[in-house]
């Protein structure tokens, strides 16, 4: 499943007077471990030429809402907030540095380490925490696979309803 969301945006924030073209795109594809799914957005310059701003934009796209900078949006605004809470949760779920009981660990520690904690710069210091080095469970070390976290059928079916008349 591919869709392409086509939004119309306030182009205030990237130097313009007019509105933009904002596009997400949302992309789900059966792998051999299960279903993977991948979001990235993108705000398109006038002539659609190239982007002013791309990729993980889930925070910006917040702070449109927020602000009341989204002009036409193909979906409700509370089908837009779910969007991005899936986005944010479920994004590259093909992709996961831990295993499960790592990644259950990972909220709890970004509340005192700060959420920039798991990046990949700091590979070092998440190997210092035991249950990351080894985790006691399973005996996996953080890292060193990618492991495939299983996209639930509600989520599922919640991107492919997203735009009824598609």
């Amino acid at each position: 499943m591919e869709q392409i969301l086509k939004f119309r945006v306030k182009g205030k924030q990237f130097g313009y007077n007019n509105s933009l073209q904002m596009d997400i795109e949302i992309n789900i594809k059966s792998k051999q471990s299960g279903q993977a799914l991948s979001i990235s957005a993108g705000v398109w310059n006038i002539r659609k030429t190239d982007y002013l701003a791309c990729g993980q934009m889930q925070d910006t796209i917040r702070e449109m809402v927020k602000n009341d900078e989204i002009v036409e949006s193909p979906i409700p605004m509370d089908n837009l907030i779910r969007l991005l809470d899936i986005w944010d949760r479920w994004h590259l779920n093909d992709m996961k540095a831990g295993c499960s009981h790592q990644r259950k660990l990972i909220p709890t520690i970004q509340e005192t380490k700060g959420k920039s904690f798991f990046y990949a710069d700091n590979y070092d210091n998440i190997l210092k925490l035991k249950e990351f080095k080894r985790c006691p469970k399973c005996g996996y070390q953080y890292g060193t696979a990618w492991k495939h976290e299983r996209l639930p059928m509600d989520i599922v079916k919640f991107l492919a309803n997203l735009v009824e008349d598609e």
